[in-house]
C-alpha cells in the first residue's frame, strides 16, 4: 500500500478527514501515516503494521455506494489470525 503522498481535496479526503476528527474526539491519535490503497471488485491487499507498545488501534475501509461486503482479518506476529 501506499501512503497518500499529499492531501488533495476531494470527497475520498474530506471523509478520511472527518473520520479522523471523530477519532480524535474520542481521544485517539494518530500513530503514523494514513495508509491509502483502492481495491477492483474481488481484489486483495495486505500490510504490516508495527506497533511500538501495546495500544488499541482503529482501521476505517471507505466504499462507494453500493459496497455489499469488505472483509478484514489481522494476524499477530505469529500468524494467528486475532478476533475482531
Amino acid at each position: 500500500m501506499k501512503p497518500l503522498a499529499s492531501p488533495r481535496a476531494g470527497p475520498l479526503t474530506e471523509r478520511l478527514d472527518r473520520v479522523a476528527e471523530a477519532f480524535r474526539a474520542r481521544g485517539a491519535h494518530l500513530a503514523q501515516e494514513r495508509w491509502l490503497t483502492f481495491l477492483r471488485q474481488g481484489a486483495d491487499d495486505s500490510f504490516a503494521l508495527t506497533l511500538r507498545r501495546e495500544q488499541c488501534v482503529g482501521f476505517v475501509g471507505v466504499g462507494r455506494e453500493g459496497l455489499e461486503d469488505l472483509d478484514m482479518r489481522v494476524f499477530n506476529t505469529a500468524g494467528v489470525e486475532l478476533d475482531p
